[in-house]
């Protein structure tokens, strides 16, 4: 267990039910695994924050993820290592290490 309380194992099975949410293409069952509002940090060549102020507005975003995974043809993800990394008593991440694939 990190110094954050917050265990691999809880992690994994938080990311596990995240992807298993995606590969059922289930929005609310994704937009379900956040906390609103909520910043979401994402990497599209460079480190970007996003607010969201609301489930309604993630929902639609979501939605969008979900249609452009669906037209790659994307039906399974699979963590293949997994890092934890505490930033503060309440707060963990995934070691940017990690891989899916």
């Amino acid at each position: 267990m990190s110094a954050a309380g917050i265990s691999t194992e809880q992690v994994k099975a938080f990311l596990e039910a995240y992807a298993s949410a995606f590969q059922r293409l289930d929005r609310d069952a994704v937009a379900d695994r956040y906390a609103y509002p909520a910043h979401v940090v994402t990497y599209d060549g460079g480190v970007r924050l996003v607010a969201v102020a609301s489930r309604e507005v993630w929902i639609g975003v979501v939605e969008r993820i979900l249609q452009m995974y669906s037209a790659m043809g994307v039906r399974h993800a699979a963590m293949t290592a997994l890092g934890v990394v505490t930033i503060s008593p309440l707060v963990a991440r995934k070691e940017p290490a990690s891989r899916w694939e």
